[in-house]
């Protein structure tokens, strides 16, 4: 039997969450999307190494399609700053201008062939830097004790997180030769799937760097891979974008879990997901 509220009873006010008085229409977030990509020329610096024979020719005739295919959906966004993988801010001031002289025409660099391209169409002035490298890398020298902190002496269960990382190896192995047959913007639509970003994090969770018999593990993982993305965060916000602006940040896809948590966590930004986006705008063969 259904309650009825006495009469002349008060209705109950409504329930105010945190962005009620966080979020101001006077001042809304900036737009942010974050786009994970691989490194088109292959650099092989990760320590997942891509063989040979699955490396993509991104220069050839319909590659450059597919690419200008996927910058075509990226435009869609509307994006007015773009933040890339890059350290030095005068060495990419350099490289776009070079880019717009039609001199980097064989630069593999996702970074030129995404980035500096948007960039180039949308007629922005500039592209930015935010790349930073960690805590760890950058004190081991003048804090030794640093150095003691990847002792595989301390790791427990080490059988079970081999197990893991092969594992993971063979999914990498799996999505790498996607490409063969997936298009460019098939690709990065894998790779920003919200399961597979989801579990990119959570390699760090099972590969010897947690679970240690002191706490030389989370020590190691926060001084260096959470520190260096929450660099890159800090690098973001001094480009100080506005609620005008709309943000597009590219990056490898194993630092986006991160930046998206820090994304969807601060009122100052609205998090727009380039996986919905994409599946959305761009014509994929893969099956949602």
């Amino acid at each position: 039997m259904a309650q009825t509220r006495p009469v002349g009873a008060k209705k109950a006010p409504p329930v105010k969450y945190a962005d009620d008085f966080l979020i101001q229409a006077k001042k809304p977030p900036t737009k942010v999307m974050l786009l994970g990509v691989w490194h088109f020329d292959y650099p092989n610096l990760d320590s997942h190494k891509i063989a040979k024979q699955d490396m993509v020719d991104v220069l050839s005739e319909k590659r450059q399609k597919e690419i200008i295919n996927s910058v075509e959906v990226l435009k869609g966004f509307k994006p007015t700053k773009i933040c890339l993988e890059a350290s030095s801010q005068a060495e990419l001031d350099k490289l776009f201008a070079s880019y717009k002289l039609g001199e980097q025409n064989r630069n593999r660099s996702e970074v030129v062939q995404i980035g500096l391209r948007l960039a180039k169409v949308l007629n922005h002035q500039r592209v930015y830097a935010v790349d930073a490298t960690n805590y760890a890398q950058d004190n081991a020298a003048k804090y030794p004790a640093i150095n003691n902190l990847w002792d595989e002496a301390f790791y427990l269960d080490a059988a079970k997180y081999e197990a893991y990382a092969s594992q993971y190896a063979t999914w990498r192995i799996y999505k790498t030769g996607l490409l063969k047959s997936n298009t460019i913007l098939d690709q990065l639509i894998y790779e920003n799937d919200p399961r597979n970003l989801k579990r990119n994090l959570g390699e760090y969770f099972v590969s010897g760097w947690l679970k240690t018999s002191n706490n030389n593990g989370p020590d190691a993982v926060s001084l260096q891979w959470y520190n260096r993305n929450l660099r890159i965060y800090n690098n973001i916000l001094k480009t100080n974008p506005t609620s005008s602006d709309r943000v597009l940040v590219i990056f490898g896809s194993g630092h986006i879990p991160l930046l998206q948590q820090f994304v969807e966590a601060s009122p100052e930004f609205e998090l727009v997901n380039f996986h919905k986006e994409a599946t959305k705008r761009g014509k994929t063969r893969l099956k949602k």
